[in-house]
């Protein structure tokens, strides 16, 4: 039975309407999962045009090919290899923060999510911001950035124990992921897409853009698995200033997910009683009959 393993298997499942109403009801449940929408927001975003805005600033950069510190067909397997090892190193700092700091300090969980992603914050815009003098320093700072993006996720799943009754945990989860998911990582490429294009169509023009660059009609080509695609200067740095000015919105969102963190760090521990009411609760309804 859900909840027998925690001392809590008087725990009857309750009408999924009451589940949804006492879920909206939880302050800390409803700012933690939009916090998550958030990093899910960025995560994909980052996961698809961050590479893109790599290779693009490669390309756009004027130099010839025997010049690239870095090949541009390769920003695949860098990015993804840095993904792999930030995730591993931020999934343990998160757990490590979280047990240090919470013995000592009972709203802890929140604040260090709200604290691990206004550092991510921090390193996502200067990655932006140096993308085009550096390409290794960008590399660098975004390590540190998806670093501390994904410190939160140790610590999310600790937060919806003691402030969700195990018998509401599965509908929680699903909440938390359909709108991560729906709304964050999977609907993030599109809207940031639809951005880039504007960018390119809209405000970027070749006579403002390429006016001041040296051969800027010099063609470089980005070669990607054995397909080639040409293009000339002007239209990479096009593409690369595209990219960039739409992924700074990544940078906003992933803010304001450090504020509802922040946010739900006032009403964590107030959540969290009233869980442990919930439960004494059932118990003495269950003892009347």
């Amino acid at each position: 039975m859900r909840g027998e393993i925690e001392g809590e298997k008087h725990l009857r499942p309750s009408g999924y309407v009451e589940d949804l109403r006492s879920l909206a009801q939880n302050k800390s449940y409803v700012l933690c999962i939009l916090g998550c929408t958030c990093v899910e927001f960025s995560a994909g975003a980052m996961t698809w045009w961050g590479v893109k805005l790599l290779e693009e600033s490669i390309l756009a950069t004027n130099m010839s090919p025997e010049e690239y510190k870095i090949a541009p067909g390769s920003g695949t397997f860098i990015f993804g290899v840095e993904s792999i090892i930030a995730g591993v190193f931020g999934i343990l700092a998160g757990v490590f923060l979280s047990t240090k700091f919470r013995r000592i300090f009972p709203r802890a969980d929140p604040i260090i999510c709200g604290v691990s992603l206004t550092v991510s914050t921090l390193f996502l815009f200067f990655t932006l911001y140096f993308a085009s003098y550096s390409t290794i320093v960008s590399l660098v700072l975004i390590f540190v950035g998806i670093t501390a993006l994904n410190g939160i996720w140790s610590i999310i799943h600790d937060i919806l124990s003691y402030i969700i009754m195990p018998t509401r945990r599965a509908t929680a989860t699903a909440i938390r992921n359909l709108l991560a998911k729906g709304l964050g990582g999977a609907g993030s490429p599109f809207i940031v897409g639809v951005m880039i294009e504007y960018f390119k169509n809209e405000v970027l023009n070749p006579e403002g853009v390429c006016k001041s660059l040296p051969d800027s009609m010099m063609t470089v080509q980005l070669n990607q698995n054995g397909s080639i695609t040409s293009m000339t200067v002007c239209e990479a740095n096009i593409n690369f200033y595209a990219i960039q000015y739409s992924l700074y919105v990544n940078v906003a969102v992933v803010f304001i997910g450090a504020v509802l963190f922040f946010l739900a760090g006032i009403w964590i521990l107030q959540d969290k009683d009233h869980h442990k009411r919930e439960g004494r609760a059932e118990v003495h309804n269950l003892n009347r009959f």
